[in-house]
């Protein structure tokens, strides 16, 4: 007989019924609001209890469409056995952070006073009365870990009391300098930047132009 000495994985999922409890019904699926909007979600069934049969907390977790888990728990209020799906798709999302780290999307999202910084800055445009219209459309917006940040976007001005539209394209490609979130967010501030500033270059023509 072989026998293998494995440490014991813990990850504060409180079980009110052991995974094999899960009948395999379907119901969590038919009320997932995320399962149906997209295929890559393959339903708190498969993600939860179904692969939870088979994790290894020595095996790299396979972390395909978790990441889309939105957390309502509609899922555990339906199962007829009152299996704790969403605690083990939470805990799959805990291991493959661990392994591959955060997504700059969740790191954003987990820096609520750095988001509130932002949203302060347009709390003045509420009431604002512009003397321009600026449109702009993104059409490229790349993060590239360790590597660039790159922005693609096409954008018009027009003064709001009549005047010619002026439009133009700004691509811009910043180098990350370092490894983390931090140096990835800076790239896309330095991008942003420069297409602040041919915004306002066009708006300053305009205005500098004679009636």
């Amino acid at each position: 007989m072989i026998t293998e000495d494995r440490e014991t994985f813990s990850d504060t999922v409180e079980e009110e019924h052991s995974v094999e409890a899960c009948t395999k019904c379907t119901a969590c699926n038919t009320v997932c609001p995320v399962a149906r909007s997209t295929e890559i979600f393959r339903g708190p069934k498969s993600l939860g209890p179904e692969s939870e049969r088979y994790r290894d907390p020595h095996e790299a977790t396979v972390t395909a469409g978790l990441d889309l888990c939105s957390g309502c728990k509609l899922c555990e209020v339906t199962c007829p056995s009152q299996v704790s799906i969403q605690e083990y798709i939470r805990r799959a999302q805990n291991k493959g952070a661990r392994e591959k780290g955060r997504t700059l999307r969740d790191w954003l999202l987990g820096h609520t006073r750095l988001l509130s910084r932002f949203g302060s800055l347009t709390a003045p445009l509420a009431n604002f009365n512009p003397a321009y219209l600026v449109t702009i459309d993104i059409q490229r917006l790349d993060s590239i870990r360790g590597q660039a940040a790159v922005l693609e976007a096409v954008w018009t001005v027009r003064k709001t009391a009549g005047g010619e539209t002026r439009s133009s394209r700004t691509v811009a490609r910043e180098t990350v300098r370092g490894d983390g979130f931090e140096a990835l967010a800076a790239a896309h501030s330095r991008a942003l930047a420069k297409l602040s500033g041919d915004i306002a270059a066009a708006i300053r023509a305009e205005a500098e132009q004679k009636p």
